[in-house]
């Protein structure tokens, strides 16, 4: 369940570096006055977002659950992923109208800023917590296999970002790409959040 979580997050929220910055380029008006901000500037707007509020949710985070117990510590993977697909929902609604093969039609950058806002929020509660609980959970023999298996999983998932994003072209309208990442995350946040729930019940976790 860990490794398809950690699959389905980072082949979403490695978007940002690749169709969120093709749709930066193409579909969003950059012109300021007299100057033109590069499409590239959008993969500046993720590392800014966790310096600077990226310390506050870590303590935050530390004081709340940082000894609670794992079922306790595994919502905060649950609003990870609810967040992330909150944040490419509202790429999907900035998008409607916009088919891929006219330029012409143009949406606000302000979409753009607070859908980084949202999935930057959500890895920040994601990345950390799963890291976290799997190092916790892993039999001591086996923790430095799992943790190579964590690693493995973002790897596949920014192989699979990279290649849904080379499908964004085929696609009638952009709004429909991003909303199946969006359905995509809330989807496998909510089997997630029954199996836990049943694990619970049969208090086999806790």
């Amino acid at each position: 369940m860990f490794g398809l979580l950690a699959v389905t997050f980072w082949a979403v929220f490695d978007q940002l570096g690749s169709s969120v910055t093709l749709v930066a380029e193409r579909y969003v008006d950059r012109q300021f006055g007299p100057f033109q901000i590069p499409a590239g500037f959008v993969q500046a707007v993720n590392p800014f977002m966790v310096v600077t509020i990226g310390i506050f949710l870590s303590f935050r985070a530390v004081r709340k659950v940082g000894s609670g117990t794992a079922s306790r510590r595994m919502n905060f993977l649950f609003f990870g992923l609810l967040l992330l697909g909150v944040g490419f929902a509202l790429l999907a609604l900035g998008s409607i109208g916009i088919v891929p093969s006219d330029t012409r039609v143009k949406m606000s950058w302000l979409w753009i800023v607070f859908a980084i806002l949202m999935a930057t929020l959500g890895e920040l509660l994601f990345a950390p917590q799963l890291s976290s609980l799997l190092s916790g959970l892993s039999p001591a023999k086996r923790r430095s296999l799992i943790m190579v298996a964590w690693s493995a999983t973002a790897g596949l998932g920014s192989y699979l970002s990279g290649t849904m994003s080379g499908l964004m072209g085929g696609v009638s309208h952009l709004s429909i790409f991003f909303a199946i990442s969006t359905l995509a995350c809330w989807l496998i946040a909510a089997v997630f959040a029954v199996t836990v729930r049943a694990m619970q019940r049969s208090n086999t976790l806790r």
